[in-house]
């Protein structure tokens, strides 16, 4: 009598689909930069800059610290300003 297959047995090679949908974090609102926002931004990064090294490549703590700043706006509308969008954004404007 050959040997049977359970029921949650799969070919060879074949393999059960994975649902990430509920494993995948949520996803946090785009950022929005108005024209004041960015001229802070750049203002900010001018004062920093004996902090980069070349290429005005900062560290995170000073992306943070920029993000932290009183001149950008908190939020009126889209996500929250963090150091990494600001790291982002800067990149755009670079």
């Amino acid at each position: 009598m050959p040997p049977q297959r359970s029921s949650q047995s799969l070919p060879k090679g074949k393999s059960k689909a994975q649902d990430t949908s509920a494993s995948q974090a949520p996803t946090s609102a785009p950022v929005s930069w108005s024209l004041a926002d960015v001229n802070v931004l750049i203002d900010e990064v001018i004062a920093q800059q004996a902090k980069a090294g070349n290429g005005l490549n900062f560290r995170p703590s000073v992306w943070t610290s920029i993000s932290a700043c009183p001149g950008l706006s908190k939020s009126v509308k889209g996500g929250p300003k963090t150091g990494k969008s600001c790291r982002e954004k800067w990149k755009r404007v670079w």
